[in-house]
């Protein structure tokens, strides 16, 4: 078990100085404008990029939703952008770069539709013919708050693709919550979220086929439905928040399950509240439990059992801190990656590896786990000898991606002072081994203030993460201003070579 320590009385003071603090705002000037690409669908529009993707020959695409008024309202649509790999628009892809839909009009008309709801993107993948597929989680109706989901499809032109699905353009999955999707290697798609209609809600998994059809060979009609914990216990709610398929066809999702306080379930005993835990649960292709992946297919994961104690408060000892996993990745030899976020826990983010059996892999990190703390000074960490120093500092991590060479960025955003409005887009890199790569940025850490063009304070976030051929790194999410809460999509190339000398770094050792 690790306990992570605050130590204080003697010690040795090591100190690195540069000019460069630690909120550097170093982007690749040669990209967009100054390094950034902001785009606004309409005068007061709300655009988003949720999901990017980048082709083989470097172009971006970009997929999101932007807010449209029409008749008696404002509603959002889905948009979608093609940029050149220099962060200039192409005006090759739809119309003079962009795409706009709605793909529930095809579905209710809509007739009762435009004062609330409207589309939400989750997930962007290609199919292997280059059309692009888009996770969709929608309202239908703005009395009722009815949700569906499914997936929708353009053609690699950024046209609407009419054929796909059995609505023009939109695979109805039915009625429900989506989190995330995927494109298996065939071409079938696959969407994850949890199923509301059962009392516990559980993790959801459909899948269409190529083209956008039910796929009846998975599950009980192309649908999953999965508890992700023993059905002895009493469990409040599972969800399922992203899904891969490994090489050899099995699908691995990521997601969360929470047991009432009547329970205890790995380590936590005596709970008086409810408790949520990660969760891993693989499948065999054809939507079965694997029996092969720890024990059940199912693993529920619970990383306080390793970081069991808060920095700088030594009173208690507890396992009992609340975790969800958000991301998935595969690395080629098959071990599984995970990136999850704390509840009410000490740490805020966790990575963590897994052998393809499910069992912890200990090579990785601290005893298989990387955990990274708010308010604390993690410029400096490491899981042999840490201290923390406290530094009224936050991040929010929204996803993680696996590169070619076996290192790991997160994406997402992070504020330093008291003013949680202003947050910055953040980009985190890990070695192999689950260190910090401390190549990168400032000690494994790179900001950018994306700047909204009317100068006032900005909440950014970086909803996505891609590389492009030449190994540089892109953003996307999007930046909001303060007058009438405008949102502008948001792209931002870092340098290939993000390396910058420390600021004032002080090491603590005992």
């Amino acid at each position: 078990m690790r306990s992570i320590l605050c130590k204080f009385g003697l010690f040795y003071i090591l100190v690195f100085i540069s000019s460069i603090a630690f909120a550097e705002n170093i982007v690749d000037s040669s990209f967009g404008n100054n390094g950034k690409v902001l785009e606004l669908g309409d005068d007061y529009a709300r655009e988003s990029f949720k999901a990017i993707l980048i082709q083989d020959d470097d172009k971006i695409i970009t997929a999101g939703t932007t807010r449209y008024y029409e008749g008696n309202g404002w509603y959002d649509i889905i948009a979608l952008h093609r940029y050149m790999p220099d962060g200039s628009k192409d005006l090759t892809f739809g119309n003079s770069g962009d795409t706009f839909v709605d793909h529930i009009c095809m579905v209710d008309g809509c007739g009762t539709y435009f004062n609330n709801g409207g589309d939400t993107i989750l997930n962007a993948s290609f199919q292997s013919d280059g059309k692009i597929v888009l996770t969709q989680q929608a309202w239908v109706d703005s009395s009722s708050h009815s949700d569906i989901f499914g997936a929708v499809r353009f053609n690699a032109d950024g046209t609407a693709d009419t054929s796909f699905g059995i609505h023009p353009g939109f695979a109805f999955g039915g009625a429900g919550y989506a989190q995330n999707g995927t494109v298996q290697n065939d071409d079938k798609v696959l969407v994850v979220g949890r199923y509301v209609s059962n009392d516990p809600t559980l993790i959801s998994l459909t899948r269409f086929t190529a083209e956008g059809q039910i796929d009846d060979t998975f599950g009980t009609n192309g649908n999953v439905f999965t508890n992700a914990n023993n059905p002895t216990d009493s469990v409040i709610s599972s969800g399922g928040n992203d899904v891969v398929t490994q090489a050899d066809g099995k699908i691995v999702v990521v997601g969360y399950t929470t047991i009432d306080s009547n329970n205890s379930v790995l380590g936590c005993s005596g709970i008086t509240n409810s408790q949520t835990l990660g969760v891993v649960v693989r499948y065999n292709e054809n939507g079965t439990l694997d029996n092969s992946f720890h024990g059940d297919g199912i693993m529920v994961f619970n990383p306080s059992l390793i970081f069991d104690v808060a920095p700088c408060d030594l009173s208690t000892t507890n396992t009992c801190q609340g975790s969800s996993i958000e991301s998935v990745e595969i690395q080629p030899d098959g071990k599984i990656i995970v990136m999850g976020t704390g509840h009410d826990s000490a740490y805020s983010v966790f990575v963590a590896r897994f052998h393809s059996n499910g069992n912890i892999d200990s090579s990785f990190g601290y005893e298989g786990v990387t955990a990274l703390y708010d308010d604390y000074d993690y410029k400096v960490y490491n899981h042999q000898s840490t201290t923390f120093t406290l530094n009224h500092q936050d991040l929010n991590v929204q996803n993680m991606k696996l590169l070619n060479n076996g290192k790991i960025v997160l994406s997402g955003d992070y504020y330093l002072g008291s003013d949680y409005n202003y947050r910055w887009f953040m980009a985190l890199r890990f070695s192999k081994n689950g260190s910090f790569d401390r190549t990168f940025g400032t000690e494994g850490v790179a900001t950018v203030n994306v700047d909204y063009p009317t100068g006032y304070p900005d909440y950014a976030t970086a909803f996505d993460i891609d590389v492009q051929s030449n190994g540089k790194i892109i953003l996307g999410g999007y930046v909001v201003g303060s007058e009438e809460r405008q949102h502008q999509g948001a792209l931002v190339r870092l340098p290939l070579d993000y390396r910058l000398s420390p600021g004032i770094i002080i090491y603590l050792l005992y």
